[in-house]
């Protein structure tokens, strides 16, 4: 009786030992579970969040408005400093008040009308921006300046009829003189946003485009049109000078 005892006693306690075993090996699974959730849960939360975090760190602060004009259907643009609200008016090739509607909107101050080149599609609105605006500076490349103030013969280059100009409004007066100079290399500022400018000539003696790196964005004038190269028209460019 005192060995079957033993060996029932010992029955017991395997059997109680392989419960336990079983036990703890079930409570280390849920617990690997458990963490695996969490590790994943911290995971998508970080991705759902990373894109809002990342908006902080690079948070995008140029306010683009582009608005298309004249007969040419070429693109005035609007650029902002979303914090300072210092503005310029890229390329108003006409109907100035819509660029002030604009700017009014954004509620942001003109401090420049920059000037790409010196064609009527880009310049036409110029003298009338200036007026609604008089405290905005006009800048150009020096080298286009002789194509500047001759805006009021540029219609007859491309061969329109006087008689059609007021219904083009083409009938240009004479532009307002140049405030400032672009210098190749130079950094322009505008509020928080810092423009590159590059002397780019091809399409005018004088064109420039406006690159700011921080947000990654160019302005370039006629150097490219939507789906090719843009238009080399001065003869500097032509004979390779």
């Amino acid at each position: 009786m005192g060995l079957a005892n033993r060996l029932l006693r010992a029955a017991c306690l395997l059997r109680a030992a392989c419960l336990l075993r079983g036990a703890l090996s079930r409570a280390r699974a849920v617990g690997r579970r458990q963490q695996s959730k969490r590790q994943n849960e911290r995971h998508a939360h970080s991705l759902y969040f990373a894109p809002l975090q990342m908006h902080w760190v690079k948070l995008k602060i140029m306010i683009i408005e582009e608005i298309t004009v004249t007969a040419f259907e070429q693109h005035a643009r609007v650029i902002g400093c979303e914090q300072t609200k210092r503005a310029i008016c890229i390329d108003p090739g006409g109907e100035a008040e819509r660029v002030v509607a604009a700017l009014e909107r954004h509620g942001l101050h003109l401090q420049a009308i920059a000037l790409t080149h010196a064609h009527m599609d880009h310049i036409g609105g110029v003298s009338a921006l200036k007026k609604l605006r008089p405290d905005a500076q006009i800048i150009l490349h020096e080298l286009d300046e002789p194509l500047y103030h001759q805006l009021s013969q540029q219609p007859l280059w491309l061969g329109i009829p006087r008689a059609e100009w007021p219904a083009l409004n083409f009938d240009y007066e004479a532009p307002p003189p140049i405030d400032r100079r672009w210098v190749d290399g130079e950094i322009y500022r505008v509020g928080r946003l810092a423009f590159e400018i590059s002397h780019c000539p091809g399409h005018t003696p004088g064109h420039v485009a406006l690159f700011e790196p921080t947000e990654r964005v160019i302005f370039a004038g006629d150097c490219l049109f939507a789906g090719s190269i843009g238009a080399r028209t001065c003869r500097a460019a032509r004979t390779g000078n």
